[in-house]
Parts: C-alpha cells; sequence; structure tokens
C-alpha cells in the first residue's frame, strides 16, 4: 500500500525542483482489478495539482495508473502524446495511404483490415513477418471481394538452411519457415512504397534480430527515410524501432516515430482508448 512504502511522507519532504521516481504500479494488485476505484491513486490524487497523459503506448490499457486519476483530478494531454495523435489524425485524412504492417499477430491484422481496407484514401496494405506469410489469400479474396486488391502479400522468401539465408517463391512452400521477405518481395514493396503520400509501417518484415533476416526490415526503411521529403510517414512499435537502431537509419528521417504498437493499431482502428476517453479526449 501507499503509506507502507511511505511515498506520501517522500513526496511530503520533496522541495522545489525534486523529482521523485516511484515503483511501477503494475506490480500492485489493485492496479488491474480496481481500475477506478484504487485507494492509492486517491491518495496520490491528494497530494497532487492535476494528471496528465503522456503516451499513446499504455492508453489502451484501462489500469488505474492510466484512468484512475481522472476521477479526481483536472487532466491533460501532454506534449507527446498530442503531437502522436495530431500525426495520427494526419495520417488518417491523408490521401494516397500505404499501410505497412508486419509481426505475427494475425488476428489483430483483421481487425485492422476491417476498419482500413475500404476506405478511399487507403491504396495499398503490405503484409510481411509472419502474418504476411501466414494470411490465407483464399480468405481474404472471400472475406474482402474486390477490395482484396489492396492487400499486397510477400512473393517469395528467405528460410534458414545451415544457419544461411536461402530465398525460394512463397507459392508451394510451407510459409512457417520463412523468416524473413524475399528480395523480389522487397522490390515489390518497394514500388509500392513509392506510390504513397502518406505511410504507417508498424511491424518488422521477419526476424530482424537475426543478421540474416534483417534485409526485408531495413530494406522497407531505408526505402521510406530516402522518400521522406516525399512521403509523410508514420514509423510505430517497439519491435520497429528498435530494427531502426539495428539498421542504423536516422530517427529523424521520419514523420513521426512511436513507441506504440497495440495502442497506435488501436487508435488508427477508431477504437475508443480507455485512458483518452478518461481525460475526456473524445468529447472534444
Amino acid at each position: 500500500m501507499i503509506s507502507e512504502c511511505k511515498v506520501l511522507d517522500e513526496i511530503g519532504n520533496m522541495k522545489e525542483g525534486d523529482v521523485l521516481l516511484l515503483e511501477n504500479v503494475r506490480t500492485l494488485e489493485e492496479e488491474i482489478n480496481d481500475p477506478y476505484g484504487a485507494e492509492y491513486i486517491k491518495k496520490l490524487s491528494d497530494v497532487a495539482d492535476a494528471f496528465v497523459l503522456d503516451t499513446l503506448s499504455v492508453s489502451h490499457r484501462e489500469h488505474a495508473s492510466v484512468v484512475g486519476f481522472s476521477k479526481y483530478l483536472p487532466s491533460f494531454v501532454g506534449p507527446v502524446l498530442y503531437d502522436e495523435i495530431k500525426a495520427l489524425e494526419k495520417l488518417e485524412k491523408g490521401n494516397d495511404l500505404v499501410l505497412v504492417f508486419g509481426g505475427s499477430k494475425l488476428n489483430d491484422m483483421y481487425e485492422l483490415l476491417d476498419a482500413w481496407i475500404k476506405k478511399d484514401n487507403v491504396k495499398y496494405i503490405l503484409l510481411g513477418g509472419k502474418i504476411g506469410f501466414e494470411i490465407n489469400k483464399d480468405n481474404i479474396k472471400e472475406k474482402y471481394g474486390e477490395y482484396a486488391n489492396k492487400i499486397i502479400l510477400p512473393v517469395d522468401g528467405a528460410v534458414n538452411i545451415d544457419n544461411k539465408r536461402v530465398e525460394s517463391e512463397v507459392e508451394g512452400r510451407e510459409t512457417t519457415y520463412f523468416k524473413d521477405i524475399g528480395t523480389k518481395t522487397i522490390e515489390l514493396f518497394k514500388r509500392y512504397i513509392i506510390s504513397s503520400k502518406y505511410l504507417l509501417m508498424n511491424g518488422p518484415m521477419g526476424m530482424y534480430e537475426n543478421i540474416n533476416f534483417r534485409v526485408g526490415t531495413c530494406e522497407l526503411l531505408k526505402e521510406i527515410a530516402a522518400k521522406n521529403d516525399q512521403i509523410f510517414s508514420v514509423i510505430g512499435g517497439g519491435h520497429t524501432i528498435s530494427a531502426m537502431g539495428i539498421c542504423k537509419i536516422d530517427i529523424n528521417k521520419f514523420g513521426y516515430v512511436s513507441l506504440s504498437g497495440k495502442a497506435l493499431i488501436k487508435f488508427i482502428e477508431n477504437k475508443k482508448l480507455p485512458g483518452l476517453s478518461a481525460i475526456g479526449y473524445y468529447s472534444k
């Protein structure tokens, strides 16, 4: 509990200009089990003037430290969160929008496709990573009909044979073994990237941690960065940002770089995020 760890005493002893860093509150049972009535939120609110939410990356979590303070305190969007929301709003309104998605969460991808594929401003949706190899082409055509042509899937991929990168066509191969998109797919995706004016990339194209299978992710990020003066780009997700560092690409070569992954996906799916709802974002 707050009183047991003497947090309030520490706050009371603070001098002007002091900063107090608290332990991660996710270790507290109330954080998840009682988001709107957690006792420690009430106690901290008694010694606070306002609550500022300054990150999108936790805004999809209905946790006490995200949604609880707004019950007791004036609550505001912080500058970092403000810039992120403005970047995503700009993306949503932009024409010739290309979405580039990787990673492994197939269920999330179907939700995103449902939300975006029929929008007039979405030109193409490029799917790499595990989702690109494992998504069912026939299901896509049946589910989305004429809009299915917007979805571009890998035509080749790279597998690990004796610790070496070996590329082959996707057709007729067991796709679960692919660890990166192949050279033909990289060039294919680059052509669609060049056709965009607005672009969102979230998720790596392969196992970027391995030098043999980071080629697809690095090549696409480099292509987007090189077109910085022509394309407004948003890059999101922890793995994608980690890949930027591994690929040695300047973060300033993109329109906006977001730490958000799941929250970013939910935001662009137009789902209401609990953290933003709590501070009144949707009522403005």
